[in-house]
């Protein structure tokens, strides 16, 4: 297993100027190991969906992973599981403001061959295929 330290206090990427990090949580030094990486889903995903609200509220005390190991693994793209190509990876320890108005959450996701980063953003409703990368315990 490789093991690398993330800088979880750095401030994280943007992806234009239209974006602006509206909460970060600076979760110190993190030497990378999938193997503590938990995916979380509300038990009300599994009725259906669940609204970004609800989801933030029931991620409360949990450790999410903010987006600077979204970035790592997007970087060390053979670090990622192949279980993950089937579902969305939130990274909910990061909450971006777009242009003044929505915030919005980035993910990881397989698609068209490649792994990719995405958003979603306070209107989106989330299915049992959305997991939030929270540490293991």
């Amino acid at each position: 297993m490789i093991n690398k330290i993330i800088d979880l206090c750095a401030q994280p990427f943007t992806p234009d100027f239209f974006w602006r990090t509206e909460e970060h949580h600076q979760q110190g030094f993190w030497e990378f190991d999938v193997r503590k990486i938990s995916l979380y889903f509300s038990e009300k995903q599994k009725e259906g969906v669940i609204k970004w609200d609800e989801w933030r509220t029931d991620l409360a005390g949990k450790f999410a992973f903010n987006a600077n190991v979204l970035d790592f693994l997007l970087e060390n793209q053979y670090l990622i599981p192949e279980a993950w190509k089937s579902i969305k990876v939130f990274f909910w320890g990061t909450i971006y403001r777009h242009f003044g108005s929505d915030l919005r959450v980035r993910y990881l996701y397989f698609a068209d061959g490649i792994w990719q980063w995405g958003f979603a953003w306070v209107l989106d409703e989330f299915n049992v295929d959305c997991q939030v990368a929270t540490l293991k315990l």
